[in-house]
């Protein structure tokens, strides 16, 4: 079993999100685990280093660039840490 949830994971995660990609809580723009990080949030390059060092930070864990590379959707973002055990 993983030691970070799923469902305690998504809330924390959505928040990452919104505070690197300054997307405010009134926006219009859902956060969910469907949304493309590029095509729904505008997430460039740089945003996706520092969504990794935000995540890293926040659940104790590592994020390699490969792994960054594959990750499209919030939702796969979310898959990826969950599969990430902390760093001691």
């Amino acid at each position: 079993m993983p030691l970070l949830s799923r469902d305690n994971l998504a809330p924390r995660v959505f928040v990452i999100l919104r505070e690197q990609l300054g997307i405010p809580l009134n926006s219009l723009i859902a956060v969910d685990e469907e949304c493309s990080i590029i095509d729904d949030l505008a997430a460039d390059s740089l945003d996706y280093i520092e969504i990794a060092f935000a995540c890293e930070d926040e659940f104790g864990i590592e994020l390699a660039d490969v792994d960054m590379e594959e990750v499209e959707t919030v939702g796969e973002l979310i898959d990826l840490i969950v599969e990430k055990e902390p760093v001691a």
